[in-house]
């Protein structure tokens, strides 16, 4: 079974600030660490256009698929939803070939 990332791109809605986002956001990472299989995540921003990208690694594509599932099911993420211009979000999931751990995570192992 090959492990999967899933990689979201999103903008907030226009009400929303980084503070409220990242106040959801704590509420959101609880039920991802709930999640069978998933093994790490990024939450990124970029400053030239204000978009998110969050990056999950997840042990398998089916477990990446079953915690999307259980996304919209979850009260830990309605308010995190709520924050999420929903026409702007990009979601993927891809089968990792290849990885290399981080120089500075090797060393700390």
């Amino acid at each position: 079974m090959a492990q999967a990332v899933e990689i979201v791109h999103f903008k907030l809605n226009e009400n929303v600030t980084d503070t409220d986002f990242l106040e959801s956001n704590d509420a959101f990472e609880k039920f991802l660490n709930e999640q069978p299989g998933m093994l790490y995540r990024s939450l990124c921003k970029s400053n030239s256009t204000a978009t998110y990208t969050d990056i999950v690694y997840w042990e398998s594509l089916e477990q990446a698929q079953l915690a999307q599932q259980a996304f919209f099911d979850s009260e830990f993420c309605v308010e995190f939803a709520k924050c999420i211009e929903k026409d702007s979000v990009i979601l993927d999931h891809l089968d990792i070939l290849a990885q290399s751990q981080c120089e500075n995570q090797a060393k700390a192992s």
